[in-house]
């Protein structure tokens, strides 16, 4: 699989060809990387040109100590696509992704031809969750089984909210 090397990070990627057909950018959720949308993609992939990617710290991705800005993600995101030459695209994020998607659509909504968010908050708490919210509830799960049971729970809930938009 390629990568591309942007200012500050090394992101990993996978696009598909036909080169004709419209873009569909796959954005992944916290602890996961970009084969969380393998049930996805083959779907998709036979509509749509698929490009996946690691965010940044995450997958095959380069990380650095320390914690990002969801801009910070977001221009990773538009520097893979100017890389990539791509310049307008359909976006689909699970959770921290729809932080980027939202991001996206307020500063660089000539790039977005449609975005789906599902399901992301309109912002990160500032304090660690308490056990009775969903995240509290999930996390245990996630640091015990790992990332991929993560996103098969976030993906059974949220497989409605991707019908309907395609």
């Amino acid at each position: 699989m390629p990568f591309a090397d942007l200012k500050g990070a090394r992101i990993h990627y996978h696009l598909t060809a036909p080169s004709e057909l419209p873009v569909l950018v796959f954005c992944n959720s916290l602890g996961t990387d970009f084969s969380m949308w393998d049930a996805q993609f083959e779907v998709f992939s036979k509509t749509f040109r698929i490009l996946r990617y690691d965010t940044r710290g995450h997958g095959q991705s380069s990380s650095r100590p320390g914690s990002y800005t969801i801009e910070q993600l977001a221009k990773d995101l538009l520097g893979l696509l100017d890389y990539l030459n791509l310049p307008r695209v359909d976006f689909c994020s699970l959770s921290m992704g729809g932080l980027t998607g939202m991001w996206l659509g307020m500063h660089a909504p000539q790039r977005l031809h449609k975005i789906v968010l599902a399901p992301a908050k309109a912002g990160i708490p500032a304090s660690k969750p308490s056990p009775g919210t969903e995240f509290g509830r999930l996390r245990p799960q996630l640091w015990s089984d790992g990332s991929h049971r993560h996103s098969e729970i976030v993906f059974r809930r949220s497989r409605r909210a991707l019908r309907r938009c395609y």
